[in-house]
């Protein structure tokens, strides 16, 4: 079931709080490698990473293709060529792909992000028709009406 646009924004809302409150939201890979398991935190971190490292991406392949490609295409592609036993995809061959895809200043901003724990910051990346996106005075972006 499709959310509406209400619950969408309360979704994205709700995923932007809990990512700017997470303690460990810094942390870079290797510390998610070390505590996965142990930390709920860092547990917690590739998932809210995920989600706006995948806007992100999303934004620059639109942008980069004129809107005729997305994060889907971008997807689709390395699961077809992972099934067809092309490549193992490590953070290198995904960044390449990311790169090839949008922009290399994007691969830089997403390996920044993944890899060494650098702060996800948004705005130009998060367009919608009647929404904006606002930094809120606790540090964390919140989805807001244009109205």
């Amino acid at each position: 079931e499709l959310l509406s646009p209400e619950e969408y924004v309360v979704s994205w809302n709700r995923r932007l709080r809990q990512y700017a409150e997470n303690p460990e939201r810094n942390s870079p890979a290797t510390r998610i490698q070390e505590a996965f398991w142990s930390n709920a935190d860092v547990g917690s971190l590739p998932y809210q990473r995920g989600d706006l490292v995948a806007l992100l991406v999303d934004r620059a392949i639109d942008r980069a293709s004129r809107g005729e490609r997305n994060l889907d295409d971008l997807m689709r592609a390395l699961v077809a060529r992972s099934r067809a036993g092309e490549v193992d995809f490590e953070v290198v061959e995904l960044l390449d792909a990311i790169a090839a895809a949008s922009d290399a200043e994007t691969a830089a901003r997403v390996r920044a992000i993944v890899v060494d724990g650098t702060d996800v910051v948004l705005g130009e990346d998060f367009d919608l028709p009647d929404r904006t996106l606002a930094l809120e005075p606790g540090g964390y972006y919140q989805v807001m009406s244009k109205r």
